[in-house]
């Protein structure tokens, strides 16, 4: 104990440091928590109807963006069925490379070292 300093050998006799606010604190708050419920529900909910607001308007746009372009005659991934044969004639050689190099540590060299040499 003697080998603290000063300051820190007299901040025992100061108490524990926790100091409870005066008692105003409570008084303002118990105030402020009072006029919050006596305000209309209408002015406290205004921020819940802003973002639902928001939120119908940018679906509105989206919806009316995906039925020009219908009325425009493009088509749509979800028109135009998937045909993988089609997808895999559209990969290059180096793409397929490139996945296998990134994607590596997924493969199983088991299952390629019994596969056929065309497959």
């Amino acid at each position: 104990m003697r080998e603290l300093p000063e300051l820190l050998r007299g901040l025992k006799g100061h108490g524990d440091g926790m100091m409870s606010p005066g008692k105003d604190y409570f008084e303002a708050m118990a105030q402020a928590t009072i006029r919050e419920g006596q305000r209309p529900a209408a002015t406290r909910s205004l921020p819940l109807l802003r973002w639902l607001a928001a939120a119908g308007l940018v679906l509105l746009l989206l919806g009316g963006w995906i039925f020009s372009r219908e009325a425009a005659g493009e088509e749509s991934l979800a028109d135009k069925p998937l045909n993988s044969e089609e997808l895999l004639n559209q990969l290059s050689v180096e793409d397929i490379d490139a996945y296998i190099d990134d994607q590596l540590h997924d493969f199983e060299p088991e299952l390629y070292a019994e596969a056929p040499l065309n497959q």
